[in-house]
């Protein structure tokens, strides 16, 4: 993360503490999912935060559905910051939201950076979403 750059960052807490480590940058513009990000970003008076609207999951606190969705489609960013449950060789990226999926693929593909950086877990999941 550069100074002036703007961010999708979702829900989760990877992209979470990814930004709030990033806290040395400056003018920093982020679009996000999630109220938990949100609320900690917008006391940066050089950050501009913008939430996108649509139907609040209420376990954790990130919007989803076809607002938001037609939402993100109309922001660019220069890089996305996103969360995900896993990387399947064969079904590409897996995540469990299924509330939040079609979400996650229309801020992935309004980045115009696309870099992955995954770690390793033993955790195994019963379920998942593939696209």
């Amino acid at each position: 993360i550069e100074d002036g750059d703007s961010l999708i960052v979702t829900s989760g807490v990877t992209p979470h503490l990814t930004v709030l480590y990033a806290n040395e940058r400056t003018n920093l513009k982020i679009v996000t999912d999630s109220f938990h990000v949100a609320v900690d970003l917008c006391r940066r008076k050089d950050y501009q935060t913008i939430v996108l609207g649509g139907e609040l999951h209420k376990e954790h606190y990130f919007v989803h559905g076809r607002d938001a969705v037609r939402q993100a489609g109309r922001y660019m960013a220069d890089k996305a910051i996103l969360t995900m449950d896993g990387v399947d060789p064969e079904a590409g990226l897996t995540t469990l939201r299924v509330e939040g999926a079609q979400d996650f693929v229309s801020l992935w593909q309004t980045s115009r950076k696309s870099e992955m950086r995954a770690f390793a877990t033993s955790e195994i999941l019963p379920s998942r979403i593939c696209w």
